[in-house]
């Protein structure tokens, strides 16, 4: 059988700040040894290995060379899907004894075609690590991890034998509600004359256009300008915000694909489910107008069991991104795939996706080391 295990990092950490205690460190606190512990979710076990054999991968290199590695003594559970393998990590119990069978699970007692997803915690029914630390008085903190969300059976349904909210600070995005990312062209919009836009606006050459569209109910406005500074003659610059009041927008440029997520933008949206960070990237603009690609990112409200906490990252990281663009890739939305001809330029742009991806989980644990008080630090990628 295939080994697919998820990656997982055990390693010792340096204290940060807690967020909301000023400059009070978590070593000032507890001085007793800390652990982080991180899981890049389908990493199969062979191809970390190789990876680390031609030297592609020289940070995980140094951690396992500093610290033990089991990869033929490691035991997949079954089925050899995330939610259940994640579930056993996490309780160090079979799937049989903690409820997670699957990435959908079926409800007991229930007509067989029901089943609610084995990602939350709704089916859980062994404990998991965040909940056998927190009993013996240590602070966790859980960045994303699957089965840590909705959080009630921790705090006030007592699933556990109690309520341990005072030692646990849950952040997740993958279980709230998901905006899927969009790929927008010239013919997905209108382009009308600029109208209606209020304050300084950028500097510009010659007539500006716009249009717009609604992520979550929330509204983004996107300006088309020439700008003065670029050497394009034509529209150059794409300008986005949420409402047509200048100064609270981003500037976007189509630059070439990078190794990084360095050309993409960031944006609060206000929602009724709460703020929602969202991240946009030009990847094309004709002088014209005419050839037009305008990236969204997907992006998920960010949840804790302490709300105000949830805000603060949000603030903080510029929101949560769950995925690539896997599914606009596949279709085309990021130009011809090489199998279809394409000259790499959709690969190029996916991979800056995943970029995005990384950095944002990256940002998002670092809120975690850095903003919480915590002797456990879980994620999950």
């Amino acid at each position: 059988m295939k080994r697919l295990l998820p990656l997982v990092l055990l390693v010792h950490c340096a204290p940060g700040r807690a967020w909301g205690e000023g400059q009070t460190s978590n070593d000032e606190r507890r001085r007793g040894p800390r652990l982080v512990l991180v899981s890049l979710d389908g990493a199969s076990a062979p191809v970390i290995d190789a990876a680390v054999r031609r030297g592609v991968m020289p940070n995980l290199a140094r951690l396992r060379a500093e610290g033990a590695v089991s990869v033929s003594g490691a035991l997949t559970s079954l089925p050899v899907k995330t939610a259940a393998g994640h579930a056993t990590l996490f309780t160090g119990a079979w799937c049989d004894r903690n409820g997670i069978a699957g990435n959908e699970v079926p409800v007991p007692r229930a007509s067989v075609l029901t089943s609610v997803s084995g990602f939350t915690s709704e089916m859980l029914r062994a404990e998991p690590l965040w909940v056998t630390a927190a009993r013996q008085g240590l602070d966790v903190t859980v960045v994303s991890a699957t089965q840590a969300w909705p959080s009630a059976p921790f705090l006030a349904e007592r699933r556990f034998g109690g309520d341990y909210g005072p030692h646990l600070s849950l952040l997740d995005g993958y279980q709230s509600r998901r905006t899927p990312s969009v790929a927008l062209t010239a013919k997905d919009v209108r382009l009308e004359p600029a109208a209606g836009w209020r304050g300084t606006l950028p500097a510009h050459r010659g007539p500006m256009k716009d249009f717009g569209f609604t992520v979550s109910g929330a509204r983004v406005e996107v300006l088309l300008y020439d700008d003065p500074a670029d050497p394009v003659e034509g529209f150059d610059t794409a300008y986005l915000a949420t409402s047509k009041a200048a100064g609270n927008g981003v500037v976007l440029k189509p630059v070439r694909p990078a190794a990084s997520a360095a050309a993409f933008r960031g944006l609060t949206l206000h929602t009724e489910d709460g703020p929602l960070g969202l991240h946009f990237r030009l990847f094309s603009l004709s002088p014209d107008g005419a050839d037009l690609l305008l990236y969204a990112s997907d992006g998920s409200i960010v949840r804790s069991n302490r709300p105000q906490l949830a805000s603060a990252a949000v603030e903080a990281t510029g929101g949560f991104v769950g995925n690539g663009a896997d599914d606009l890739y596949k279709d085309g939305a990021l130009g011809p795939p090489v199998w279809k001809g394409g000259d790499g330029t959709a690969e190029a742009r996916y991979l800056e996706t995943a970029f995005l991806v990384e950095r944002q989980f990256r940002r998002l644990m670092d809120f975690g080391l850095d903003a919480t008080k915590w002797d456990v630090l879980i994620g999950y990628l």
